[in-house]
């Protein structure tokens, strides 16, 4: 698994470690992958979080995400990696192949 590091908006930090302290996750490192591989902070798409993006827009993405997890719909983070890379290797294959 690929550690990077990320900015957040203070609510968003705020909202994550007050559902670890709810005890609904065991760390906020779970709590935010959840919320991306359940499609709260997706990588592309109309929800697609930009630096024009609200904090109430986040809010409203992650609860998303949260309800979907509840309601089982969650995919394994190693699992969304994996796409996510196939995806942009297959995004970087076709631009190189363009020029």
């Amino acid at each position: 698994m690929k550690t990077i590091t990320v900015s957040l908006p203070d609510e968003l930090v705020k909202h994550l470690e007050e559902r670890v302290a709810t005890g609904e996750f065991d760390s906020f490192d779970d709590a935010l992958a959840c919320a991306a591989a359940s499609g709260a902070i997706p990588y592309s798409g109309k929800n697609r979080v930009t630096a024009t993006t609200t904090d109430d827009q986040l809010r409203t993405m992650l609860q998303a995400g949260l309800d979907s997890y509840e309601r089982g719909e969650s995919v394994d983070g190693e699992v969304f990696m994996d796409e996510l890379e196939r995806d942009f290797e297959a995004r970087m294959t076709s631009e190189s192949n363009r020029r």
